[in-house]
């Protein structure tokens, strides 16, 4: 019965398009790695200060040489290989070196060639040629599969499992992938009322509604009227343009709201309202995360401003224009869909509102195009955005005490963040899975004072609690899985 030994079996590079399997013929392997201790002399004492303290010492960049004999059948295949064999390994560049232990099992390490292949081919050796090869090696040696340690549905704070390491030293490469459970922001109902009769009383009715929803009015009339805030609704702006003016207010719902809210104005006026409901689980659950902006204009084209969101997490944008119903309405801004009209031309109303909606996206800012309307009337545009419900992330490693947060704000459909520690560079990879980059997130590493490499997420051999710690609104439900590769010295 034969035995393997661990050998080196090949080089590839990072994406597996250029291969090259060494011969194993004669073959000798020297692997040398040293350690960095960083100590100070102290004067009248001996040896020295060992800054480290109890830790291990740090590694060093390890070497890796493959003395082994090219065995071919004839002096030209012999060179054939060799050419084969220095073109392969110095163009695979940074790469990866393979071995594989007396058991088969296969392993990896990050690498490059230190050199390029020498050799050594004496009088009579015309079948076979003594050649050298010799690699840096950046990385520990790795199990070969992404382990799938099963993700955690995260619902509260304070929620740990267990995540095991089968490999002998920490594992530093690995990704931590946190996906939102939550519901993309959206709007469930939008109810309209035309007032056709001047009048100071505009009853607009509570659609149906449960506990958590967001109600947001949108509210025109003529006449230079202005209105009288209706009881338990906040009032988040208020333009006049001459006649006319437009009003935002909103309520969350909390089963103590009337059946119906009056707008009473200041003398008899003419209006229309439209009334959006955003479900509960989707919004953050809090009034002062709606913003609103607005402008009056006297022309065709209502223009909503710009405006400012102070949230890094989704967000439901609704445009909005009411405008004198001497003119008709034409288009709405581009990129906003699900436009509604509410009186306007031909309605017997003599004021027009007319709103549409974009979302949910991730932006700091958000300014919609221009409506359209057929002339140049007086007018009322504005740029309304609610706040999706997010999760915030923090995950502690309690078995040696690393942590990583960030101020990233997990929404629907923005649902994906990961987050790639790996040796060959202390920075963060941070982006999502619709290709984004989030390299301007406050992402950060947090390691204890006992341990030397502060830029890195590790995993300890043998079984790692996690615990999951964040902030949410107004629900948090996320999946966290954390993958890696088993390491070893």
């Amino acid at each position: 019965m034969g035995y393997q030994p661990q050998i080196l079996e090949k080089f590839e590079s990072r994406d597996a398009s250029i291969s090259y399997t060494f011969p194993e013929f004669e073959w000798l392997w020297t692997s040398e790695q040293g350690l960095r201790t960083p100590y100070d002399a102290a004067i009248g004492a001996h040896f020295a200060f060992d800054h480290l303290g109890v830790n291990p010492g740090v590694m060093e960049v390890a070497r890796e040489q493959l003395a082994c004999v090219i065995l071919k059948s004839s002096p030209s295949d012999v060179d054939a290989e060799y050419d084969n064999m220095r073109s392969k390994l110095w163009r695979a560049g940074g790469g990866k070196l393979f071995v594989i232990d007396s058991a088969s099992v296969r392993r990896w390490a990050y690498a490059r060639l230190a050199a390029m292949p020498g050799h050594t081919w004496q009088a009579g050796d015309i079948f076979k040629k003594s050649v050298v090869l010799e690699w840096l090696r950046f990385s520990p040696w790795q199990g070969t599969s992404l382990l799938p340690a099963s993700a955690q549905q995260v619902t509260n704070n304070g929620q740990t499992w267990v995540v095991n390491n089968p490999g002998n030293i920490p594992a530093q490469l690995l990704r931590l992938r946190f996906r939102s459970n939550l519901p993309a922001i959206s709007v469930t109902s939008l109810t309209e009322t035309e007032f056709g009769t001047a009048a100071t009383a505009h009853v607009v009715a509570k659609p149906t509604v449960a506990t958590n929803d967001c109600l947001v009015f949108v509210f025109a009339n003529d006449a230079s009227a202005t209105v009288t805030l209706p009881s338990g609704l906040t009032q988040k702006a208020s333009t006049a343009q001459n006649a006319f003016r437009q009003g935002v207010y909103v309520r969350k719902i909390d089963g103590t709201e009337p059946a119906s809210w009056d707008f009473v104005t200041s003398v008899a006026a003419e209006a229309a309202c439209q009334v959006y409901r955003i479900p509960a689980g989707s919004w953050n659950q809090n009034v002062n995360d709606i913003a609103v902006t607005q402008i009056g204009a006297t022309s065709n084209s209502p223009n909503p401003p710009n405006q400012s969101i102070s949230w890094n997490g989704d967000t439901l944008a609704i445009a909005a224009c009411s405008f004198d119903s001497a003119a008709a309405f034409t288009s709405d801004p581009a990129n906003y869909t699900n436009g509604e009209l509410t009186g306007g031309s031909g309605s017997g109303v003599t004021v027009g509102l007319r709103t549409a909606r974009r979302g949910p996206f991730n932006a700091t800012a958000e300014n919609p195009a221009a409506f359209a309307l057929g002339s140049s009337v007086d007018n009322i545009a504005a740029t309304i955005v609610v706040r999706a419900a997010y999760c915030t992330v923090k995950v502690t490693n309690t078995t040696n005490g690393f942590v990583f947060e960030t101020s990233r704000q997990l929404s629907s459909p923005d649902t994906e963040v990961r987050l790639r520690t790996d040796t060959q560079s202390p920075a963060v990879q941070y982006s999502s899975d619709d290709g984004v980059s989030y390299a301007d997130d406050s992402a950060k590493y947090v390691a204890p004072a006992a341990t030397q490499l502060p830029f890195t997420f590790e995993l300890a051999p043998g079984n790692n609690t996690l615990r999951w710690d964040g902030s949410g609104g107004p629900n948090i439900d996320l999946d966290v899985l954390p993958e890696f590769y088993a390491s070893y010295a």
